[in-house]
């Protein structure tokens, strides 16, 4: 069992990211929601599980897929929830599952969106005040996970992602005007699999991590860039001071994993397309 890493959400960070395990010697299961994904798992040497969290996880073989040395909690929070609480709940329902399959590893996909807006530079050991429902829906699940003594959580705290199929202009919601001034905090898919794979190769456990790129353009520049680039209407900014905003630090894991980024910039990736 020490071979096996359960992916739980194998979308479109989950399913590159256990094809990294595999090339890293794991024995792979992956989950969809999905039962059109089962064969294209098979394909890619992903032994595949038909699992929903609705809130309650149901599934076939889940004594199964939950017989594993590491679990990576991959259940996006969906922004459209109505009910925040729904994605506590969703992950809360793991945790009985967690402890029959005796699992020693935990790595729980979060969200740099858990800090508030403190208008400065934002480290993993920073005091947490919870600005929204939603950041502390993040925070809670975070201390429901560390504070389980049964087994150890790594906490990755990640930023906007964007790669294949997930442009950067994405982020820009229609008829809204944005605040400009604002720094962004993203990450590239490759960037993030990449790092999550040197976690589990080090053996990194137990820690939490910042997953954010070297730099923070502002969303003047950044968004106006990707609206060029998709050959789209400009958006619109506000015309305000910069007053509220976060820069989210990747300090610990260059400095913790020695690692350097393949996209330390996401304004010179649109640059470069």
């Amino acid at each position: 069992m020490g071979n096996i890493i359960s992916v739980l959400g194998c979308g479109w960070l989950g399913w590159p990211l256990a094809l990294e395990f595999n090339r890293l010697g794991y024995c792979v299961r992956g989950s969809t929601t999905s039962i059109q994904k089962i064969p294209q798992l098979e394909k890619d040497n992903i032994d595949p599980f038909l699992i929903q969290c609705s809130p309650n996880i149901v599934g076939q073989n889940l004594t199964q897929f939950f017989s594993c040395h590491i679990l990576f909690i991959n259940i996006p929070f969906k922004r459209n929830l109505e009910d925040p609480q729904f994605y506590y709940s969703q992950i809360q329902s793991l945790i009985p599952w967690i402890q029959k399959g005796k699992i020693n590893q935990v790595i729980f996909a979060g969200s740099t969106s858990i800090y508030p807006e403190s208008s400065g530079l934002i480290c993993e050991d920073d005091p947490l005040i919870p600005d929204s429902d939603r950041s502390q829906v993040l925070w809670n699940i975070e201390k429901l996970l560390r504070g389980n003594k049964s087994f150890q959580t790594t906490i990755l705290r990640l930023a906007g992602l964007y790669g294949p199929d997930r442009e950067i202009g994405n982020f820009i919601r229609d008829s809204k005007k944005l605040d400009g001034a604002k720094p962004v905090n993203l990450i590239h898919r490759d960037d993030c699999v990449n790092i999550i794979g040197e976690i589990v190769k080090q053996k990194m456990f137990g820690e939490v991590f910042n997953l954010c790129s070297d730099e923070h353009p502002l969303r003047k520049d950044i968004y106006t860039q990707a609206a060029i680039r998709r050959a789209v209407p400009l958006p619109e900014f506000e015309k305000s001071a910069r007053v509220n905003y976060k820069i989210v630090s990747n300090q610990k894991i260059k400095k913790r994993l020695k690692y350097q980024f393949h996209y330390p910039d996401p304004l010179a990736f649109l640059l470069k397309e």
